[in-house]
């Protein structure tokens, strides 16, 4: 009872970051016809994954006490919001819906699959076919946002429930993860195997879902170069993952924080899932964001990136530094240190973050600009649920 629980915990909380995105270009377009008072779910509680035995929490190791605001919620209430929220995805078939509008690179090209939730994509049919249009404008800059977020979703559904359309999307954005670094390897002689993209352009192709849809991907319109202020796009011919491709450099922090999250969802599934297909692609991906973290706090907490010949570099811009604002308080971005460094070595390595509160670089940057309220608090919350699974819980209480 406590691993559902805590299973249930985690679909509220990926829930409650998902739909506070601005749906105008990540959140989900709910059908006017749909009710969504859907009451019961017929989705049962499977036992899809084992109890948390490799030393991963179920429940807080600590008492919280606080005064109340209003009524607490009952486990019942909270339990039957779960099955009504499970209920309302298979009404509407959700899983089978972000399957339709995710892509990458399908199985059946031969090369490594994965799909990613886009955005500057546009649908268009043509004919019984549905050509997912990549438009010259935007980029997709930002895609590891509602990527990790639905992927946090999906685990914690897919554990709960057995669902098989959420056990394949969480496969498939497992691998999505992984892609955005393996694409940003120069060619086979590249030693840096973890620094991360923004994203990544492959080839187009067709295939079939479901078994009788026909669907298309078109890149074309992302086949060019160009500099922006905080990244560039370029071309990498000789990827030893899938050849000729584009790649759009300088991952920046604005995703980190929800990519971390996505992480604590994908160390959950590794340790609990009883598949062993799906716990290797777990394991795969928790060995890739290791490196990721790894390579950050080993080059003093910088998210180091690569040019259009595959050297590394650190940009000199603040959306690649975790220490560019120490000077104003030296726990400046602690929280985000103190998670990255926990993904990477299991252990603080000497970082205290004190009560991790709020200081007066986060206030400023909130001030300067609304969107790094995001940053900021995704990066509290990372540090709170890391230090939980570390097993570090003077940081999280």
């Amino acid at each position: 009872m406590r691993r559902e629980l805590f299973l249930i915990l985690l679909i509220s909380m990926s829930v409650v970051f998902y739909t506070g995105c601005d749906n105008r270009e990540y959140g989900i377009a709910v059908d006017s016809g749909v009710s969504q008072d859907i009451g019961e779910s017929d989705i049962s509680v499977s036992d899809v994954g084992g109890d948390a035995s490799v030393g991963l929490p179920d429940s807080l190791p600590f008492e919280i006490e606080r005064e109340n605001e209003g009524e607490p919620l009952t486990d019942k209430e909270i339990t039957d919001f779960t099955k009504k929220l499970m209920g309302f995805y298979k009404k509407v078939d959700f899983g089978k819906w972000v399957i339709r509008i995710s892509h990458g690179v399908h199985e059946s090209t031969g090369y490594p699959d994965y799909m990613l939730w886009w955005h500057d994509v546009d649908p268009i049919k043509k004919g019984d076919v549905v050509v997912w249009h990549h438009g010259n404008r935007g980029g997709a800059h930002n895609t590891s946002i509602p990527t990790s977020k639905v992927l946090g979703q999906m685990i914690a559904g897919y554990l709960l429930t057995g669902d098989e359309d959420m056990r394949y999307i969480a496969e498939q954005y497992m691998k999505g993860l992984m892609a955005m670094m393996k694409g940003m390897v120069y060619d086979e002689n590249d030693p840096y195997q973890f620094l991360m993209a923004r994203n990544i352009v492959t080839f187009n192709h067709s295939f079939l879902i479901e078994g009788n849809k026909k669907k298309e991907v078109d890149y074309r319109d992302w086949y060019y170069g160009y500099d922006g202020w905080n990244c560039s796009r370029f071309e990498y011919k000789n990827n030893p993952f899938w050849g000729d491709i584009w790649v759009t450099n300088m991952r920046s922090k604005d995703d980190v924080p929800h990519i971390y999250r996505a992480t604590a969802y994908v160390v959950y599934l590794e340790g609990m899932e009883k598949d062993e297909k799906l716990r290797k692609v777990a394991t795969d991906a928790h060995y890739y964001m290791r490196g990721f973290t790894k390579d950050i706090v080993d080059s003093g907490y910088y998210i180091r990136t690569k040019d259009k010949d595959g050297k590394v570099f650190i940009p000199d811009q603040d959306l690649a530094s975790f220490v560019t604002y120490e000077f104003m308080d030296p726990n400046a971005e602690c929280n985000a240190k103190l998670t990255t460094t926990l993904i990477a070595y299991d252990e603080p390595k000497g970082l205290n973050c004190k009560k991790g509160g709020i200081n007066i670089y986060e206030e400023t940057a909130v001030k300067q600009h609304y969107y790094n309220f995001e940053i900021v608090s995704n990066f509290h919350l990372d540090s709170q649920l890391f230090s939980l699974i570390k097993r570090q819980d003077r940081f999280a209480k």
